[in-house]
């Protein structure tokens, strides 16, 4: 059994933890690092009872993060970036509060340095049922678009630590104000290839169509993908304030214009 390390930043959580937790310790996994950030609820200490649970208490690291956050612009970039610090195995997978990890992931621990894969990522299913997820699921499991591409990237990353501390810009990182998962796969596609796999890991809260302009933005300034990229993500997601802040971001165009 490959050993690894689950980096899980939280910040009140404690609706969401007695569920995606449990997970995290159904995995095995050898050590469990947990960043509180400034939580003012009981997450601390519902944390430490599932760990004492499952007998993980001695292999969980309980960190909690105050206001300094070392520069960093994006509070999550820097708990993953200290969870990577900290951890005490290379491979590393970083998942939220709000997943309930699907148990099947450990078997895709040795997809590491295969083929040269250096970062997989899961797929997951949210719950409630959102369509756009259902098809972009389906585009993935048809590899219709092409499984594995820059494109594809689910929220639970499984990576070597060592890898995105060579090819990651530390300095990008600590500017990010979104994307940091796209920030961490582009800098390993430069050298490396990523893999997206369907899971069967469940979001508890999934986010609609709130977020369609900012993702649109990221599309271009994180991303750097291609207008046809974001027309044919629009067009298949029914996304359409995607392409609107795609088109903004791309030519300066402010959003009151």
């Amino acid at each position: 059994m490959i050993k690894f390390s689950v980096v899980l930043p939280v910040h009140d959580e404690e609706q969401f933890l007695p569920l995606s937790l449990p997970s995290v310790y159904r995995l095995f996994p050898s050590e469990v690092v947990l960043l509180f950030d400034r939580c003012t609820d009981n997450s601390i200490t519902i944390a430490k009872t599932i760990a004492k649970r499952y007998g993980m208490l001695n292999h969980t690291q309980f960190i909690e993060i105050g206001d300094d956050i070392e520069g960093f612009t994006m509070r999550f970039a820097y708990m993953r970036w200290l969870g990577c610090v900290i951890a005490h195995n290379n491979t590393i997978l970083i998942t939220a509060s709000d997943l309930v990890l699907d148990k099947q992931i450990v078997n895709h621990l040795g997809t590491l340095g295969n083929n040269d894969v250096e970062l997989v990522s899961f797929l997951h299913k949210d719950y409630p049922v959102d369509f756009r997820n259902l098809l972009k699921r389906l585009l993935v499991k048809t590899k219709i678009g092409g499984l594995g591409q820059q494109r594809w990237l689910g929220p639970v990353l499984l990576f070597d630590r060592n890898t995105s501390f060579e090819l990651e810009d530390f300095d990008g990182l600590k500017r990010l104000e979104s994307a940091e998962d796209t920030h961490l796969q582009q800098a390993i596609n430069t050298h490396h290839k990523s893999l997206c796999i369907v899971s069967n890991t469940i979001h508890l809260r999934p986010r609609f169509g709130s977020r369609d302009y900012l993702c649109g933005r990221l599309y271009w300034s994180v991303a750097h993908r291609s207008f046809l990229m974001a027309f044919l993500n629009m067009l298949f997601m029914f996304r359409i304030n995607l392409i609107k802040g795609y088109i903004h971001e791309r030519y300066g165009i402010k959003k009151n214009e």
